[in-house]
């Protein structure tokens, strides 16, 4: 069982985060043996592509530079000839791309990325820490790759020596035999060779990359601590997290006050509004000492009342900020702030002598600066 620098037991597998922040610092999954078996099978592909073409390009190589000797011959035949030797360029050059197209897609195919971390880069202590630097030559780790490399290297002498064993014949009469079938039977006898270190070496790849990413998943499993501070990190702290519900709450009812709120609108005095962001209904008659806010609301909901009060015949006023002074110091059912007794009182003044058809300009009146704010409710002075 792992442990942190505290003596704390690490028991809990890597979060999704956990193992993203490891990858930005160049801690992810990696095989040496995965990289050694997909750079063989290249060189497989490379040998087959040797065998297969190659005693084709070395007599059409041969006949191109023996050209000279028929220059007089018809031109079609020299542009058939031509193109001829082009296909065999691109063939070579075909054998030549694939293995490191092969190594790289077979990377992605084990490893599912490519991995970018420049914070690998930096400079860390711990490298040329001493005491680290043998902690890692006499460590766990160390040990388990001494023995991979010395199993890997008695395998691949034992089966060698068995297919060389197994070849001898052919390679006693490789001297008996022309350039080209010499070069076929080579071919063909690396092959051989090269097909059986990968099997070894492919099953060592598998074995190992199992092993690598039990490892790496050790590495990055987490302490109970670790959980905990990640937790407050992504989501917050319980506190943060009550609050942040509280305030959920808070808004849902809110809203959902609004809404009921819409059928008292019929019974507003006057509606203040900016210019649709946000609609106040006041109700003031002989009843009321002071205007009351009936309704109000923002966006979908302000539009809902300043719809209603015009169909029900409600004088709407637009006033940006007195709008909003209300909307942010006042609350449904209460009174309005004492600050706006003086605009509102001016505002209702300027409804009353527009019923009476009286001809009067808007009036001007002060929003106290403690009251002004901007559309998210944020004090401009």
């Amino acid at each position: 069982m792992a442990e942190n620098s505290d003596g704390q037991d690490k028991v809990f597998d890597a979060t999704p985060k956990r193992i993203e922040d490891a990858k930005k610092e160049g801690q992810v999954l990696t095989s040496k043996e995965v990289f050694v078996i997909s750079s063989m099978i290249s060189m497989i592909l490379m040998g087959i592509s040797a065998y297969l073409f190659g005693g084709k390009i070395f007599l059409i190589m041969t006949d191109y530079f023996n050209w000279g000797d028929r220059i007089n011959e018809v031109t079609r035949i020299s542009y058939l000839r031509d193109l001829e030797l082009l296909s065999v360029i691109l063939l070579i050059l075909l054998v030549t791309i694939l293995p490191f197209i092969l190594t790289l897609s077979t990377q992605l195919l084990v490893f599912r990325e490519i991995n970018f971390a420049t914070k690998a880069l930096n400079f860390k202590a711990s490298r040329v820490s001493i005491i680290q630097g043998f902690k890692r030559m006499f460590g766990v780790k160390a040990f388990v790759e001494l023995a991979k490399a010395l199993f890997k290297v008695i395998m691949l002498i034992f089966v060698s020596s068995l297919i060389i064993y197994y070849s001898l014949d052919f390679i006693k009469t490789i001297s008996f035999m022309s350039l080209l079938e010499s070069l076929k039977t080579t071919s063909f006898i690396t092959l051989k060779l090269v097909g059986g270190l990968s099997i070894i070496l492919a099953l060592i790849a598998i074995v190992d990359f199992i092993w690598q990413r039990h490892q790496w998943l050790e590495q990055l499993k987490m302490t109970s601590q670790e959980v905990r501070d990640e937790l407050k990190q992504t989501e917050g702290s319980p506190e943060v997290r009550s609050r942040i519900r509280a305030m959920q709450r808070s808004i849902a009812e809110a809203g959902s006050e609004a809404r009921a709120a819409l059928d008292d609108v019929p019974d507003a005095k006057i509606i203040i509004k900016n210019p649709v962001h946000f609609a106040v209904a006041l109700k003031y008659d002989e009843t009321t000492p002071t205007p009351i806010i009936i309704a109000m609301g923002r966006g979908h909901i302000a539009k809902n009342i300043i719809a209603i009060g015009e169909k029900e015949g409600i004088k709407v006023i637009e006033h940006v900020f007195l709008a909003r002074a209300l909307f942010f110091s006042g609350e449904i059912g209460k009174e309005i702030a004492s600050e706006l007794y003086i605009a509102i009182a001016a505002v209702l003044a300027f409804v009353y002598r527009l019923e009476r058809n009286e001809d009067v300009p808007f009036p001007e009146f002060e929003i106290p600066p403690e009251l002004i704010f901007d559309e998210k409710g944020k004090n401009l002075n």
